[in-house]
């Protein structure tokens, strides 16, 4: 899968997120396929209830290839192993997604206003991520400042408290 899946609306590439961050299904999933595959997992077929196949029928087979075709052969083979016959629910993991997309937020803004106005990135972010102006001011100002303080100039460090 590329990585410029999206998981949420207006997001451009798959943030970096650990699996801790995950909703403890999703983190059952991972331990068992890793984390790439239950990403590709949330993505298709997040907030629905799959019925893993054992394989034993035409339709088992049917739903194999269908998981399969989202996480491929490996990771399908896993998971009928271990949840074959039963049902599966994959979780959203929006609130996870959400804040390692604000965290990818907050570290292009820190990072790309060294160059240039702050003004002039968070419209650049505003049309990456598909969101307002307005929603990426707020998220700017919601991130905890502590958990950025090592990331921002100290002769600016005033000026992203106010």
């Amino acid at each position: 899968m590329s990585a410029s899946m999206n998981l949420l609306p207006g997001m451009p590439s798959r943030p970096a997120l650990s699996e801790a961050a995950l909703p403890a299904a999703a983190r059952e999933i991972a331990a068992l396929v890793g984390l790439p595959k239950t990403l590709q997992l949330v993505e298709r077929l997040g907030g629905t209830t799959f019925p893993v196949p054992k394989r034993a029928t035409k339709v088992g087979e049917l739903r194999y290839f269908m998981l399969a075709d989202v996480v491929g052969v490996e990771a399908a083979d896993l998971l009928c192993r271990h949840y074959g016959g039963t049902n599966l629910y994959v979780p959203r993991c929006a609130e996870a997604l959400r804040k390692a997309r604000d965290a990818e937020i907050v570290a292009t803004f820190d990072r790309e206003t060294k160059e240039k106005s702050a003004s002039a990135v968070v419209a650049e972010l505003a049309l990456r991520y598909r969101l307002s102006d307005r929603r990426i001011w707020l998220i700017l100002k919601e991130v905890p400042v502590l958990a950025v303080m090592e990331h921002i100039n100290p002769a600016r460090r005033q000026g992203r408290l106010l």
